[in-house]
């Protein structure tokens, strides 16, 4: 029993028809500004400058975990904790796209299309990033669930993969050689005593999670 898929029978809503209209109506970045801004995030990565990741855990009371571990990987001790854990993503596309919500954009919602927001190559990635409208957060928030939810999801990053591939395995590229998963565990091995172990467990698999490779 699905209360999205009642929803549209009782008004005989399509979902191909829905699904098509969302993908056109979603706002995703033009490739030509994304390929400075990318650029760009990868320059500030890599030359200890300030880069933002949303908050980890109630609070963002283990952000540290992060910072840390992206200081001990990437020598860059300037990772930040994004102040509403949405505010860069935000002002980095209203200036790739010219769009301010609530002034020229209406009922739109700043989204990310992979997730991974504690990645800091993937919080400000500026391909990651897209207007969705506001109707089918249902459809996008990282709550849905369904058959539906899963369709459009698939349909969604699809649309995503074919228009930013060169970026994304870019991205993969830097993941294999970063070589993640035994870094993590030498990085757990520097953790002081008195962080736990359940929190310690709890890291490493949000850390490779956050890590995956971005695929079809």
């Amino acid at each position: 029993m699905d209360a999205y898929q009642s929803f549209m029978e009782a008004f005989d809503i399509h979902k191909e028809q829905l699904f098509d209209w969302g993908i056109k109506n979603t706002v995703f970045p033009s490739t030509d500004k994304v390929e400075d801004a990318w650029n760009n995030l990868l320059y500030r990565i890599y030359n200890n400058q300030e880069v933002y990741i949303r908050g980890y855990g109630r609070n963002g009371h283990a952000t540290s975990l992060y910072k840390d571990f992206y200081s001990f990987l990437l020598g860059n001790e300037h990772v930040k904790e994004d102040p509403t854990n949405n505010s860069r993503p935000k002002r980095n596309i209203e200036k790739i796209t010219g769009l301010k919500r609530n002034q020229n954009i209406f009922n739109y919602q700043v989204s990310h299309i992979f997730g991974c927001t504690k990645n800091v190559f993937l919080f400000e990635a500026p391909w990651n990033v897209c207007y969705v409208p506001k109707i089918l957060d249902p459809f996008t928030g990282h709550e849905a669930k369904g058959t539906y939810i899963s369709e459009y999801q698939e349909i969604f990053k699809k649309e995503a993969l074919s228009r930013y591939k060169k970026y994304i395995d870019e991205y993969n590229l830097i993941v294999e050689k970063l070589q993640i998963r035994g870094k993590v565990e030498e990085y757990i091995q520097k953790l002081p005593k008195e962080v736990e172990d359940k929190q310690i467990q709890q890291f490493k698999e949000d850390c490779l999670g956050e890590f995956s490779f971005i695929t079809a």
